[in-house]
């Protein structure tokens, strides 16, 4: 199901500049502060190329697709940026470490076939028209993609695991640390036996995409509109992507916390408004919020005027209270609960709801509420690979902000051009 190409990638030249200043995380997590400050790193980092800056002259002759273009252009004219000579994949290593735990999580990128959703890659989650126009500019500008749509796939048999240990035993062509303190290493595969072992072993397998659904979506429209004027590029049919095993013990999904605004607020009200549905405990001490892991009982955080509270409550009596014809795995995942229980029915907030903001980090949550900069939060815990797949499955879409996986794969390692 899974078609698995070798691509000519293109890679900064090492003898011009450091890696450490040219990579970005992927677009769609840099926050204007931090695309500033990926500009001052380096004249040749690639945000410039992924998330250029908007200007109040830009023009439908100078805008930040066009500039993009041209810099992409001139880069690789001046060796900034070489493509290698041989098609390949490429092992990609990530390692980091947590709770003095060194933690190493490796992938693989290719190229894939772009396709429907359906049996052989599958979403889950919604899109939405303002990234995707976005992304369509570009991609025409430039025609190539400069970040991985990051994907998972199921390896019971190990052979791509094995693969892997194979490929990275010697040193790699490529090795950064990024501003979290993860490394980023990358070993090419070139040669035609090992490639076609692991195109062999993803054959069979259903990808789940993670993260990059606007990008996946958007090449397969470049693709159909190019094919409907007539062109007929073959690179337009891939798109770029990093597969690693669903099954890797040290991939990591975050919580996403939500932070509510609200005009009028009051914790005794909200307490007494919930307590017909959940276990309402006052946490005096000790952490924010310690989530319980327990399969059959949902727990939620909330922080809000200078008090912590848990709430907990059956799982299976809340799935059974949810209206409307989603999946019973759509129902039993914390988010999907929280919005429909909690700040849907008391709040009347729905999703997209200007008055909702999200962080990963519980500390920060608290430093934002305490700051006067939202309301409350309410912390979940992290939602789990098997739910994402069950969710996937049962053909439902996740609600907003569900996953947040990490480390994330570096925009810049690797580019691929379409042409």
């Amino acid at each position: 199901m899974a078609q698995i190409k070798a691509l000519r990638g293109i890679h900064y030249n090492q003898a011009r500049v450091d890696l450490d200043d040219v990579t970005t995380p992927p677009y769609d997590i840099i926050s204007p502060e931090a695309q500033e400050g990926y500009y001052r790193r380096s004249p040749f980092n690639i945000i410039r190329l992924d998330l250029g800056k908007v200007y109040t002259t830009d023009d439908a002759h100078n805008n930040r697709y066009t500039r993009a273009a041209a810099d992409f252009a001139d880069w690789q004219s001046q060796n900034i940026l070489v493509r290698d000579k041989l098609p390949a994949v490429y092992a990609y290593r990530q390692t980091h470490t947590a709770n003095d735990r060194r933690i190493e999580v490796t992938g693989i990128i290719c190229l894939v076939k772009l396709e429907e959703f359906g049996a052989g890659v599958m979403p889950h989650e919604k899109t939405l028209s303002g990234p995707k126009e976005d992304r369509r500019r570009l991609l025409e500008a430039c025609r190539a993609n400069f970040s991985q749509v990051f994907a998972l796939f199921a390896d019971a048999t190990g052979t791509v695991k094995q693969a892997l240990r194979v490929a990275t035993t010697g040193l790699p062509a490529q090795s950064s640390v990024d501003e979290d303190g993860v490394a980023h290493q990358l070993w090419p595969v070139t040669e035609l036996d090992k490639i076609g072992l692991i195109a062999g072993a993803l054959a069979p397998k259903r990808l789940l995409i993670a993260d990059g659904h606007h990008r996946y979506e958007t090449s397969l429209n470049f693709a159909k509109a190019a094919r409907a004027s007539g062109d007929t590029t073959q690179g337009f049919d891939y798109i770029m992507m990093y597969l690693v095993d669903m099954a890797n013990e040290t991939l990591t999904v975050l919580p996403t916390h939500r932070l509510v605004n609200l005009d009028d607020f009051s914790l005794d009200d909200f307490i007494a408004q919930v307590t017909p549905t959940f276990k309402v405990t006052v946490v005096d001490t000790g952490d924010l919020w310690q989530p319980d892991g327990h399969t059959d009982t949902v727990s939620f955080g909330v922080y809000a005027q200078g008090r912590r509270l848990k709430l907990e409550a059956d799982k299976r009596r809340l799935i059974d209270s949810v209206q409307g014809t989603h999946a019973e795995q759509w129902k039993g995942l914390d988010t999907a609960l929280l919005q429909e229980i909690l700040l849907g029915p008391i709040f009347g907030i729905s999703s997209g709801d200007q008055r909702l903001s999200f962080t990963q980090d519980a500390a920060e949550a608290k430093t934002r509420v305490d700051s006067g900069n939202a309301t409350l939060a309410m912390l979940l815990r992290p939602t789990g690979i098997d739910q994402i797949t069950a969710v996937a499955e049962a053909g439902e879409k996740m609600p907003q902000k569900s996953t947040y996986f990490w480390p994330k794969p570096r925009t810049g390692l690797i580019v691929n051009k379409l042409d």
